[in-house]
């Protein structure tokens, strides 16, 4: 193996020592996930890295050599790391349709022995009370409790085709973990609610009614929503 792209794909935990055994390995790239702790010294024995790729993540380095290794490969990369959560959202996107009842939001935790976080959602182009019931509240472990926790919040149907439910840019409201000490931010989701409603084509002028009707029926067949955000 001489490529591992592994980036934005919503990694937690630690970069296993392990790597160090995939000594053919030219082009790494960890960025933009939620990997967690101190990167092990064994990865600066990639001698035929060309490419190195760590930013935006959660890690740290205390080897001088290993640090000298990273700077070399991946200029900046202290620069992008963030401290350790908590605990984070096990996804950073949920879709659920507009009559789908409820979204139920998974939290991982991160940090060790007892921890809380506080939850809270916040309106985007969806309003709570009207698209879905506003939800806030505390999740906590014991120390050595490793399960996941789950956030449902309640969605409202309504029975007409609002005009801001477009296919293409769905309502959306935000979730977000922060510290119960100090209220940092430790991570955010986004709800995606789709419409279930039809979509009325004669209020549509810029295409004829048939080809819209056209249009509408191809997306329907065809799983729009999932399609489009996947």
């Amino acid at each position: 193996m001489t490529s591992l792209y592994l980036y934005d794909n919503q990694l937690t935990g630690s970069i296993p020592s392990q790597l160090d055994n995939l000594s053919n390995l030219e082009f790494l790239s960890l960025s933009d996930n939620k990997l967690c702790g101190e990167i092990p010294v064994e990865l600066k024995n990639l001698s035929n890295i060309s490419s190195l790729k760590l930013d935006n993540n959660h890690l740290t380095a205390s080897d001088s050599e290993l640090i000298a290794w990273l700077d070399s490969h991946n200029p900046g990369w202290k620069t992008t790391q963030t401290s350790c959560p908590a605990a984070l959202f096990l996804l950073t996107r949920y879709s659920v349709t507009e009559n789908g009842g409820q979204v139920s939001i998974t939290v991982i935790r991160v940090g060790n022995g007892a921890i809380s976080v506080n939850y809270a959602t916040t309106d985007g182009t969806a309003t709570a009370g009207s698209d879905y019931i506003q939800s806030t509240g505390t999740l906590s472990w014991a120390d050595g409790d490793s399960t996941n926790k789950t956030i449902t919040i309640t969605i409202i149907d309504d029975d007409t085709f609002e005009n801001s439910e477009t296919f293409i840019n769905p309502e959306t409201f935000t979730i977000t973990l922060t510290s119960p000490i100090n209220g940092a931010i430790l991570d955010n989701a986004t709800i995606i609610i789709n419409e279930n409603d039809p979509f009325d084509c004669t209020a549509v002028t810029e295409i004829p009614s048939t080809e819209c009707e056209v249009l509408v029926a191809l997306y329907n067949s065809t799983d729009g929503p999932i399609l489009y955000y996947k």
